[in-house]
């Protein structure tokens, strides 16, 4: 049995791969992985302008109503009317929070939040895209 295998690793010199072989192995996993981020790039721009949509179509349907609420009115009081405000400071700070339009202003920051998300993805993947040797 040993010297079946004493054997064996002699007559390995001449099963041994091409010299190109591993070259061939690195460069084909360089292509894939150049592919692969230009999937996720391409796939980032898609989201990064559907983000931006949403946020132009958000800014059209709430940026109104938070311009028209009450919060607003009651705000302005602040400069127009200082004494009565300080003077019953806790019911004016009661009624700027039950008049904040709190709703109008999540749906606003949403789309803001996920422009600046799929932002910073697509600046990673571009940067990631531009180097010849990427980390795994």
């Amino acid at each position: 049995m040993s010297q079946k295998i004493h054997q064996l690793f002699k007559e390995t010199s001449e099963i041994n791969p091409p010299e190109k072989l591993e070259f061939l192995i690195l460069q084909k996993i360089e292509i894939e992985t150049q592919k692969q981020i230009q999937r996720k790039l391409a796939l980032s721009y898609v989201w990064l302008f559907g983000s931006a949509l949403l946020l132009i179509y958000s800014g059209f349907a709430f940026g109104q109503t938070i311009l028209q609420s009450e919060f607003w009115r009651i705000a302005s009081l602040f400069f127009s009317d200082m004494r009565a405000v300080l003077t019953n400071w806790q019911d004016f700070i009661y009624s700027l929070l039950e008049n904040f339009p709190i709703f109008n202003i999540i749906a606003i920051l949403a789309p803001i939040v996920l422009l600046l998300h799929f932002f910073g993805k697509n600046l990673d993947l571009y940067h990631q895209s531009k180097h010849k040797f990427v980390n795994f």
